[in-house]
C-alpha cells in the first residue's frame, strides 16, 4: 500500500515537472516571436527613418535611426540566447544568460551615450528640428509597436525570470517613450520636451546597462 502511494506521488511529480516544462517552452517560443518581430519591425523602421533623415538632411533623424537599429540588435542577442533545442538546461543556462545580459547591457549603455549626446546638443543650442509628416507617421508606428513589445516582453521576462529579456523589454520601452515624446513635443510646441526626456531616458539606460553588466561580471567571478 505504501509503495503504491509513493508510486502515485512520483507519477504526480513527473506530470507536474512535464507541465512546468511545457509552459516554460511555450513562453520561450513567445520570447523568440517577440524578438523576431522586434528585429524585423525595428530594422524596417530604422531604414525608413534613415531614408527620411537623409532626404531632409536631419541630424536628429539619423540619431533616431541609429537608436532604433541598436534596439533591434538587443533582440538579436535574445534570439541567440534562446536558440537551439529547447530544454530546461537551455532555458536556465547561466553562461548563456550571463553573456546575453552583458551584451544587452553594453548595447543599452551605447544607446544612452548617443541619446544623451543628441539631447544635450538640442538643449544647449536650443535647436529643435521639426519632424516632417512622414517622420511623424514612422514615429507613430515605432511608438505603438514598441509599447506592445515592451508589455509582452515584460510579461515573458517575469514568467521565465530572464534578465536578458527584461533588458530587451526596457530597450523597447525606452524607444517607445522617445517616439511618443517626439510626437508630443511637436503637437505641444514645446521645444525642450524631446531633449529633456531624452537625457532622462539616456540616464536611465546608462544606469541600468552599467548596473547589469557589473552585476553579471561580478557574479561570474564567484
Amino acid at each position: 500500500m505504501t509503495e503504491e502511494k509513493e508510486s502515485k506521488e512520483d507519477t504526480a511529480l513527473v506530470k507536474k515537472d512535464n507541465g512546468d516544462l511545457e509552459w516554460e517552452i511555450s513562453y520561450c517560443r513567445y520570447a523568440l516571436v517577440c524578438a523576431y518581430v522586434t528585429v524585423i519591425g525595428f530594422f524596417l523602421i530604422s531604414m525608413a527613418t534613415l531614408v527620411i533623415a537623409l532626404r531632409n538632411s536631419s541630424v536628429s533623424g539619423l540619431a533616431v535611426a541609429l537608436e532604433t537599429l541598436l534596439d533591434s540588435v538587443t533582440s538579436i542577442v535574445v534570439i541567440w540566447r534562446f536558440s537551439g533545442p529547447i530544454s530546461r538546461s537551455m532555458l536556465y543556462s547561466n553562461p548563456r544568460e550571463r553573456v546575453a545580459c552583458i551584451a544587452c547591457g553594453s548595447l543599452c549603455f551605447l544607446v544612452s551615450l548617443i541619446l544623451c549626446t543628441r539631447s544635450a546638443i538640442s538643449l544647449v543650442t536650443r535647436v529643435y528640428e521639426t519632424p516632417t509628416i512622414d517622420l511623424l507617421y514612422v514615429l507613430s508606428v515605432s511608438g505603438t509597436l514598441g509599447l506592445i513589445l515592451f508589455s509582452a516582453k515584460l510579461f515573458i521576462a517575469a514568467k521565465l525570470g530572464s534578465l536578458s529579456i527584461l533588458t530587451d523589454a526596457i530597450s523597447s520601452g525606452i524607444g517607445a517613450l522617445l517616439a511618443i515624446t517626439a510626437i508630443g513635443a511637436y503637437y505641444a510646441n514645446v521645444w525642450y520636451l524631446d531633449g529633456a526626456i531624452g537625457i532622462l531616458a539616456g540616464a536611465m539606460l546608462a544606469t541600468y546597462g552599467a548596473g547589469i553588466v557589473t552585476y553579471e561580471m561580478c557574479s561570474g567571478d564567484k
